[in-house]
């Protein structure tokens, strides 16, 4: 068994069955050793991970063809049956069976409402606002805002399904994940500038994998713009270069200059330009480290699992900064970000507990959606509190910076009472050396 295929075997061994049972990447990683394996059974309702909305448990089957790719049908109603190629997760240049094939150029997220069956839901928000979605008029760019309950027009769906396919991702399975934001709703009235966050996602992922968070935030009073990044464009050579990181920085100073318009405002009420924070997973991060030393616009950053490269590693942040890292096994991936926090007092840490890099995202409450895509490779044991650990983490920093008492937060404020969170992630993983400098 290839080292990927073993990855998945781990995780759902570490999980147990959530929503198409673990017969299926059972199934799906034995198809490395035959091919031609079929096998068929009855999957568990997901019950304390991530709650199904459906009165029956789909009945599943699959097959892995001489050419290398699954095939599941859903049984339970002989409607659905899902094609995706078995292997890396790379991007195929072939359309799956019964989608188009994806753009040359750049989609944009649509906010067509969404009713999938057997659908999976991310945890819920735990803020006092219900949460709204809605076209932000930047351009790949949708905006969470705190809303009025029950006066938006339906749920949105998950992720662009040519954005999924650009992934290495399913977009059938993409397509059962719901959230709860209701598109165009109604923004919750305010007599205080809302302050603004903006978001953007990992090297070749897509930002939907931060819809938990966007959500979290915007129940809790932010406005929150989520940028897809080319993801095609970067699937499209194996590793990141200047051009990649300058187009990034150029949409994200772009963006900041959007927030100066009447436009957003006009969609969803009052926005505070002197409360602005960037952040985002992996290689955003890297992008913000960078952005939040150079625009005086931006008043904090966030890290999710990423890295500081570049300007951040000659020069400290000098505004509040949030690095949140997965801890495995007692290791970080990255320890040396643990020197940058201890040159700078403006870097706050938390960890999350048995984690991999995509557990501080939706991808740990979602883990069997991922389906033989790389991604699936890189979530750990802790499951959905990984997602919501990471909100609240989140959440907690930006109250203490932006809200009506500004202070700089300490690691034991952002973790108390989080059950797999810890204060301390780096320990004596803390290098003497310098970070490096070195491309991400």
């Amino acid at each position: 068994m290839d080292v990927h295929s073993k990855s998945v075997t781990d995780a759902v061994r570490a999980r147990g069955p959530m929503l198409l049972a673990g017969a299926v990447l059972a199934a799906l990683a034995s198809g490395c050793a035959a091919h031609g394996v079929s096998t068929a059974g009855a999957a568990n309702a997901v019950t304390s991970e991530s709650a199904v909305s459906s009165s029956a448990a789909p009945t599943v089957s699959v097959s892995i063809s001489s050419a290398g790719f699954a095939t599941v049908a859903d049984q339970t109603d002989g409607t659905s049956t899902v094609e995706t190629e078995f292997g890396t997760g790379a991007p195929t240049s072939e359309p799956l069976a019964g989608m188009a094939p994806p753009p040359t150029t750049t989609a944009s997220p649509s906010l067509a409402t969404w009713s999938p069956l057997h659908a999976v839901a991310l945890p819920a928000p735990d803020g006092p606002s219900a949460v709204g979605i809605a076209a932000s008029g930047f351009a790949d760019t949708v905006v969470f805002y705190p809303a009025l309950a029950a006066t938006g027009r339906g749920r949105h769906r998950y992720v662009d399904p040519a954005w999924a396919q650009a992934a290495g991702l399913d977009p059938a399975l993409m397509d059962r994940v719901t959230s709860a934001a209701q598109i165009d709703a109604t923004p919750a009235p305010t007599e205080t500038p809302r302050p603004v966050v903006l978001l953007s996602p990992g090297w070749r992922s897509v930002v939907a994998f931060s819809t938990s968070l966007a959500e979290d935030l915007a129940s809790h009073g932010y406005v929150v713009l989520a940028t897809q990044t080319d993801v095609r464009a970067e699937w499209s050579h194996p590793a990141s270069t200047s051009t990649d990181r300058s187009k990034r920085s150029s949409t994200l100073t772009r963006l900041l200059d959007f927030l100066q318009g009447p436009s957003l405002a006009q969609r969803v009420g009052p926005i505070d330009l002197r409360r602005i924070a960037v952040g985002g997973h992996s290689y955003a991060a890297s992008i913000a480290f960078d952005a939040s030393l150079s625009d005086p616009r931006i008043g904090a950053m966030f890290d999710l699992d990423g890295n500081a490269r570049d300007e951040a590693n000659r020069r400290p942040p000098t505004k509040p900064t949030l690095v949140l890292v997965t801890v495995n096994n007692g290791a970080v991936a990255d320890p040396l970000l643990g020197t940058l926090a201890a040159r700078s007092t403006q870097i706050v840490t938390a960890g999350v507990l048995d984690a991999l890099h995509l557990d501080v995202t939706d991808a740990a409450s979602i883990p069997l959606l991922l389906g033989t895509s790389v991604f699936s490779t890189l979530v750990g044991a802790v499951g959905t509190t990984g997602t919501t650990d990471t909100s609240t983490i989140v959440v907690r920093f930006l109250d203490a910076v932006f809200g009506a008492h500004p202070h700089h937060p300490s690691s034991g404020e952002l973790v108390h009472g989080l059950q797999s969170a810890t204060a301390d992630p780096f320990g004596s993983q803390r290098p003497a050396t310098s970070p490096s400098t070195g491309p991400p």
